[in-house]
């Protein structure tokens, strides 16, 4: 059985960014700046010194609607949670809100 096509999901790049600035506006993360960069081994990043969300345009095309949520809201709990907390358990706390 092969592999879903990714066209399947459709999700367009706009729709990402549009999304994601809308949970980052929600979670109080708003004041962070977002952005897409080349990564193919991750899909996405918290840089807390730069005060940065980027995701990884190359998988985000590929992702499902949900699957670009659960990223952004993963990365949305990295920002919140502070750069020292990795994914321990004050980040999965925060992660399950």
């Amino acid at each position: 059985m092969s592999p879903l096509p990714a066209t399947l999901w459709a999700v367009e790049i706009p729709d990402v960014l549009a999304l994601a600035c809308r949970l980052m506006e929600e979670h109080g993360v708003g004041d962070w700046e977002l952005g897409l960069d080349r990564a193919r081994r991750r899909a996405g990043l918290t840089d807390h010194g730069r005060r940065r969300i980027t995701l990884s345009r190359a998988l985000m095309e590929l992702y499902s609607p949900d699957e670009v949520r659960e990223t952004v809201l993963h990365e949305i709990a990295h920002a919140r949670v502070g750069a020292s907390h990795g994914h321990d358990a004050v980040w999965a706390a925060e992660a399950r809100r």
